[in-house]
């Protein structure tokens, strides 16, 4: 998982809090002062601006890095689409696509070249579809609302995407499983999953790759404005008590980077494994140290992906 490297933006709009003070009280922007009269349109006047921001040839260089380790899945969190384009620079082409509506959790493109295939998932929304863009809390809570809904049932909505595709079979199997073993009460659809992944080793949900996959966390502050991460990594610990389910779940999530203490503590309790993080209040980090700290962890991503492929 990778997140952009965005900075100016951010700082006047795209913070959780920020999007909805903007939105919500009509606050203008500094720029030309503009004052945006819907969702729509403030998410839409975000992603112009950051559709003019040029990476740098340090942005290069660390997405060349990211792209060389050569996982099979690539998530991203970042607004700008940056990494996406810099796949289809390599010479990948994008051959198909998953999607619905503007909750994010099967959101995803297939790119190819030759014989090679990757899956990029942008959890937090198709930069090229603007109302799939997760900027405010809203967006977010509706964001969890569907993600425990998935990890419960197995599904996210009534009418939704898995009828019409690949998961509509796993949801049977469960619900025939369910019926079959007259299975009574609280049953989770993802301890289903669990025990029986195996059998359906098939990603339909950017969130089975937190119980079926190594998970790599760069570049991302983990505040808990995350709500998403945070939700799903909050439900894996869970699991993880679960005698019956933990000889099951034998995927690792990394975090790299510097953090407070009170996010480094939360995330140590969720089991997650965090490399060169800083602990402690935050500091100004110096371009060089960020440089170091990516090198490094690249480093260590790189050296797990090869390591799980033996």
């Amino acid at each position: 998982m990778v997140n952009g490297t965005e900075k100016t933006l951010a700082k006047e709009v795209t913070p959780t809090h920020r999007f909805d003070d903007i939105l919500i009280n009509h606050k203008k922007l500094k720029e030309d002062n503009y004052v945006p009269h819907d969702e729509s349109a403030l998410k839409k006047f975000c992603l112009d601006y950051l559709d003019n921001l040029k990476l740098n040839d340090v942005s290069n260089n660390i997405y060349h890095r990211l792209w060389e380790i050569g996982a099979d899945h690539y998530l991203t969190t970042n607004y700008d689409g940056s990494f996406e384009k810099f796949i289809q620079e390599t010479g990948y082409r994008k051959n198909s696509r998953t999607s619905s509506d503007s909750i994010n959790l099967h959101r995803r493109y297939t790119y190819s070249k030759g014989d090679s295939h990757i899956t990029f998932w942008p959890i937090h929304g198709d930069f090229n579809k603007p109302n799939t863009m997760m900027f405010g809390y809203d967006h977010y809570c509706l964001s969890v609302s569907a993600l425990c809904h998935y990890l419960e049932f197995g599904k996210t909505r009534e009418d939704g995407y898995w009828n019409k595709n690949d998961h509509k079979d796993d949801l049977t199997r469960f619900l025939n499983w369910r019926e079959i073993n007259n299975v009574k009460g609280h049953y989770p659809y993802i301890q289903y999953r669990i025990q029986n992944f195996s059998a359906f080793p098939n990603f339909c949900f950017w969130a089975d790759l937190f119980f079926f996959s190594d998970v790599h966390i760069l570049g991302i502050g983990m505040d808990l404005a995350e709500s998403d991460l945070w939700c799903i990594l909050n439900r894996r610990a869970r699991l993880l008590q679960n005698t019956n389910l933990k000889p099951y779940i034998k995927n690792n999530i990394y975090v790299y980077g510097y953090f407070d203490e009170h996010i480094f503590d939360l995330l140590d309790s969720y089991g997650v494994i965090t490399k060169y993080a800083q602990v402690g209040p935050l500091k100004e980090i110096t371009s060089e140290e960020w440089a170091a700290l990516y090198s490094k962890s690249i480093d260590h991503i790189q050296a797990n992906v090869n390591l799980r492929r033996k």
